[in-house]
């Protein structure tokens, strides 16, 4: 049987069992894929412990296992039925639709029921699409912000499988590849009905074909004997790249119709855009909240203060009790009084609280009212027993988001955090980062419902506070403002090289080209690994749409220059284009990016010893150019700036041309002769001033300026009598006529 399209796919299923034979890319005439391993278009693996499989290649025509099919025209279907032979005392019943179209895509649905005598945990579909390894350029992944895996991975023989949704951050059930073959991307229409959790990735074989891997995508389902499951509509894309697949992905799943960033973040947009994220750990500062406001005017604002580790015990103790403080800070009251004080001084405020685990040592669960117990509330596994885990050495509940006594107190924990304390937004983390996982209690509505309750809690919330969480993934776009992490961390903490190996992969911002205009993307909110505080970091985070973020502890801390740059990056560079789409990520020379923007792009270079050329400028090694379309800023890390090299070391510089003036900082690099270009209208007999300014906006003096027809050039000094220099402001001075009144005696 062959469905296909004049000019993007053709695709050929076996008339014996109704599996994928192969699905060809018309553009280059070659197969993208091989087809389904060992003939199986779909698979059903039963719960642990029974050894059963149940696939879609053990019913064919002649069997008591029947394989049966019919293709309606008018509706382009072709369906496939999985018919078994019901004198047995174990069987599964399947249906597969699969909806051809004229555009470069085709549909596939499963429908089945489970007869087999027990559960059916997991389904494959489409089971295992086998891919020649020699072929493929690159493959997608939806690890946050994304990834590229290289032909090196595939290559060594890798294997790679991980949960959608879960840690390391898989944004979303979609993959992209590209092969020699053609195009192939795969993702699942999800519309109003819950998630679906899966796993995917892709497992090396040699056995069924040698030399090839197959794309692994199995729902966790969870059937219980009797039960019918169906699967959301999976779309194949076949012909197109990356790119486009991308945004189709974000049309058909409605990302683009979520509320705009703008509009969830209202009246706090503005500030939000302008704020870093400013961690401050409770016991790293270890002082009492009255003494706070004497550190909090040492730190540039706007900022987002995300107070941690504020509760008794500290960081990872007593949740969901957040309130009281530890009482070695101070009261609640105090702990407000300090909150207050700090928006006077124009922060924003962000507590830490974690609704998903429970310290088992937390008043809450000490107090439970009965007859309640802890299998009321917790994630109960297959045994039956609560889901438990340690973080250091304390130990904890996962709890159920379905059972009513969490919603409670979770209801409570947010009026406690909005009331009792004056926040502004509230973070929970692991609400975007939690593996899916199997929840058999009995307050949960289906055993694969649990990562859909924590999506019904950020929809209950989100119109009562602006919530952000850690990771997130792409059905949480619509409530939340922030989600916070990226392959970053697991790169530096060396989990990478045992996942992909060293060199076979690069990140890529799949998330960012779906949601940026959406929500904020940050680094981990308690991290100090990667927090801004170092000149690659800044760099990725300005080449991958990722807000700034700061350790006011042990991170980076006060005094240290890089708190300044990372206010005045993310104040007077990225809060220009914080919510305007990402369109596009392209490879250039010498191991440099361009991110493209509604307005803006970037240019990053990645080489950590070599210095990337780019028209006037010349990026330090590791170093990165922010310019938009209209020429009103330039800001990155420079070696050369307008064709004129700089003063040895790293010049973090950030120029905004104004109609009348132009205003140069830099927060970060050694006294420098600095040349700019002049505004329109300007000419080298003007008598154009360079002033310089001090933190508190008041002048400090004017300094020497040297003019020609095109350039201004004078030197940049860190200091001037003593005072730090925040900025430069270069301005032509305006003659005025002032009238004269003349009186007579």
């Amino acid at each position: 049987m062959v469905l296909g399209n004049q000019e993007y796919y053709e695709i050929g299923f076996r008339k014996s069992n109704g599996s994928i034979s192969y699905i060809r890319d018309k553009s280059t005439g070659k197969n993208v894929t091989l087809g389904s391993r060992y003939e199986s278009l779909w698979g059903a693996v039963f719960e642990e412990g029974t050894p059963d499989y149940v696939g879609g290649g053990l019913y064919d025509s002649t069997s008591a296992n029947h394989f049966g099919y019919t293709w309606s025209n008018s509706s382009k279907t072709l369906i496939l039925d999985y018919t078994p032979n019901k004198a047995s005392s174990q069987y599964v019943t399947a249906k597969v639709t699969i909806t051809a179209s004229e555009l470069p895509w085709f549909d596939m649905h499963l429908h089945l029921q489970n007869h087999w005598g027990y559960r059916l945990d997991y389904v494959l579909f489409p089971s295992d699409l086998v891919i020649t390894k020699a072929d493929i350029k690159e493959v997608i992944l939806p690890v946050l912000p994304g990834i590229v895996l290289k032909p090196s991975f595939f290559q060594q023989n890798r294997t790679y499988t991980a949960k959608y949704p879960g840690y390391p951050g898989l944004f979303a059930d979609y993959v992209s590849l590209s092969s020699t073959a053609g195009h192939m991307a795969i993702y699942s229409l999800y519309g109003s009905e819950p998630l679906r959790p899966v796993v995917i990735g892709f497992i090396n074989d040699n056995e069924y074909i040698a030399d090839t891997t197959f794309y692994y995508h199995t729902f966790g389902a969870g059937v219980s004997n009797g039960n019918s499951w169906e699967s959301p509509r999976v779309r194949i894309r076949i012909s197109q790249p990356a790119s486009d697949t991308i945004a189709a992905f974000r049309f058909d799943n409605g990302l683009d119709r979520f509320q705009s960033l703008t509009h969830k973040a209202g009246v706090y947009y503005d500030q939000i855009v302008q704020s870093p994220l400013l961690k401050i750990d409770a016991v790293q500062w270890n002082i009492p909240f009255t003494e706070y406001l004497g550190r909090l005017i040492e730190v540039p604002s706007p900022g987002i203060l995300h107070p941690v580790a504020f509760q008794l015990g500290g960081h990872d103790k007593h949740y969901p009790d957040f309130l009281p403080p530890d009482p070695s800070w101070g009261t609640t009251a105090q702990f407000a009084a300090m909150l207050r004080q700090a928006q006077g001084l124009g922060f924003l405020v962000m507590p830490y609280t974690n609704p998903t685990w429970w310290d088992d040592g937390s008043p809450t669960l000490r107090a439970m009212p009965e007859p309640l117990t802890i299998s009321d509330i917790a994630v109960l596994d297959r045994d039956g027993q609560p889901v438990y885990e340690y973080y250091d050495s304390r130990g904890g509940y996962v709890v159920s988001p379905h059972a009513p006594f969490v919603q409670q107190r979770l209801a409570q924990l947010v009026r406690e955090m909005t009331i009792d304390l004056p926040s502004d937004l509230l973070f929970e983390d692991q609400v975007g980062a939690r593996p899916w996982l199997f929840d058999y209690g009995h307050v949960s509505p289906s055993v694969d419902a649990y990562i859909e309750g924590w999506i019904e809690h950020t929809r209950t919330f989100n119109d009562d506070i602006l919530l952000m969480t850690e990771l997130g993934f792409d059905r949480l776009v619509e409530y939340e403002v922030g989600f916070h992490g990226s392959v970053l961390l697991p790169e530096k903490f060396g989990y990478t090289s045992n996942w992909w190996g060293d060199g076979n992969w690069r990140p890529y911002p799949l998330a960012p080209l779906l949601a940026r205009d959406k929500v904020l993307f940050y680094q981990h909110d308690l991290a100090p690994e990667t927090m801004t505080a170092d000149k690659a970091t800044l760099t990725w985070n300005l080449a991958f749409g990722y807000m700034l973020s700061y350790d006011l502890g042990y991170g980076g801390g006060l005094g240290n220059p890089w708190l300044d740059l990372v206010s005045a990056f993310q104040k007077r560079v990225l809060a220009r284009y914080a919510s305007e789409p990402m369109t596009g990520f392209h490879d250039l020379e010498a191991k440099a990016t361009l991110t493209t923007f509604e307005t803006f792009t970037v240019i990053a270079n990645w080489n950590e010893a070599s210095r990337y050329d780019i028209g006037p400028y010349t990026l330090s090694p590791q170093g990165v150019l922010v310019t938009n379309v209209d020429g009103s800023l330039v800001a990155g890390v420079f070696d050369r700036y307008n064709n004129v090299p700089l003063s040895a070391g790293d010049h973090y510089l950030i120029e905004e041309r104004e109609s009348d003036a132009i205003l140069i900082s830099q927060p970060l690099g050694a006294d420098t002769s600095l040349t700019l270009s002049l505004l329109p209208g300007w000419a080298q007999g003007d008598p154009i001033q360079v002033w310089a300014y001090a933190a508190n906006g008041c002048l400090i003096d004017s300094v020497p300026v040297t003019v020609t027809a095109q350039t201004l050039t004078f030197t940049y000094r860190q200091e001037i009598a003593g005072q730090r220099v925040v900025r430069y402001r270069a301005f032509r001075p305006h003659r005025v006529n002032i009238p004269v009144t003349l009186r007579g005696s």
